[in-house]
Parts: structure tokens; sequence; C-alpha cells
């Protein structure tokens, strides 16, 4: 009874895609090169949040999360705090073909994805499989923005 009912209020307050991923926890393979060269579209509900998966290499430098993406992550937690975004501390460098870029570690400062990039140190860019949620939100400062959340990260085997 208490899980059909915890169900049921997930299915009422939740942003549909957003419902969606919770419930079917799968990842959709992105080509994040051109994902991140693509115009960035607000949709209907003022947000969406999207599980995704990319390939990438790790730019071999992590650290504490600054600016306008820690403004964007506490911005979009008080415009929505039912859906309980998770902030975070904590990125890392992430390269994709000819781009490169700090994307924030779920977890933070205490979390396993931090340790992880922190034991390969600046001497060693495994090429991973990055599993991350997508926020597509508008915010005050910033407009509509593309923001990204790494869950899971899969060393890739050579």
């Amino acid at each position: 009874m208490k899980l059909l009912l915890f169900t049921v209020y997930i299915v009422l307050s939740c942003n549909q895609s957003f419902c969606q991923s919770l419930a079917t926890n799968k990842y959709t393979q992105v080509d994040i090169d051109s994902l991140l060269k693509s115009s960035v579209v607000l949709p209907n509900t003022g947000y969406s949040i999207t599980n995704i998966e990319f390939t990438a290499t790790y730019g071999m430098e992590a650290r504490e999360i600054l600016g306008p993406y820690r403004d964007r992550f506490l911005q979009f937690q008080d415009q929505y705090p039912e859906l309980g975004w998770e902030y975070t501390d904590a990125c890392a460098v992430f390269k994709f073909r000819d781009t490169a870029m700090f994307v924030p570690l779920a977890g933070g400062h205490q979390g396993r994805l931090l340790r992880l990039v922190d034991s390969w140190g600046d001497k060693y860019g495994p090429k991973v499989k990055i599993r991350a949620q997508m926020l597509i939100g508008k915010y005050l400062r910033y407009g509509v923005k593309r923001d990204f959340l790494i869950k899971d990260i899969i060393v890739a085997e050579d």
C-alpha cells in the first residue's frame, strides 16, 4: 500500500519525461558533441529532465563547482523543490571530440564519482561512458540553458 501511494505521488507531482526516466532508469545514447552544438529549446512545462549516455575522455582535472553552474542548480532547486534536484559542489572536465567542459558530479565532494576521478589524478585520462541527467530549464539571469549532472561513470574497456 505504501509503495502504491509513493508511486501515485511520483506520477502526480513530476514532469512526464522525468517520471519516465525515474521509472525505467534507462539512458538514451546521444552524440554529445552534436547535442552541445544544437540550439536549446524550452519545453512547454518550463523544464525537462532526460537520462542520457555518451562517451567522453576524462580531462584530468576536477574541482569545486563555480559561478553560473552553481547558481543555476540552486535556482532550479528553488523553482521546483518538489523534484528534489540534486545540488552538487564538485565537477570534472570531460572531452568530447572537439569540445571540453566541466560537468557536475552527483554526490559532490563526498561522493564516489569524485573519488573515482581523483584516483585518476592529472596523469590518466581514460575513455569513459557517462550516464547523466540533462536538465533544460529557464533561469532568471541566464535564459534557457542545458545543464548536466553525471550520475555514473563507466570506464570503457579497450
